[in-house]
């Protein structure tokens, strides 16, 4: 499925990443890298709607509009852009005793 949305968005690179404020993120360089790496897995649609949702903090009914998609749609690519990104990132998961 092609992207129908206006807004283009920009890669999500090292410079990006590097602009993120939290001080956890920025001094792990392979953090970086695999959740670089775990984003660009996604599929474009998936990608775009996780970013709107986690990274500018926009709320779904937001995302349908910017991406010109049925609410739905929107839920079920973050949804599964989540569930792929913990699936890939899972050896960051926190282990607890």
């Amino acid at each position: 499925m092609q992207a129908r949305w206006k807004h283009q968005l920009e890669p999500l690179d090292e410079e990006a990443l590097n602009a993120i404020p939290d001080q956890s993120v920025q001094g792990n360089e392979k953090l970086q890298r695999d959740l670089a790496w775990a984003m660009s897995q996604l599929t474009t649609d998936q990608r775009a709607a996780v970013h709107l949702s986690l990274h500018r903090e926009h709320t779904q009914e937001e995302i349908a509009e910017i991406m010109q998609a049925p609410l739905g749609t929107i839920k079920s690519h973050i949804l599964r852009g989540k569930a792929k990104l913990q699936e890939l990132l899972s050896e960051w998961q926190e282990v607890t005793p």
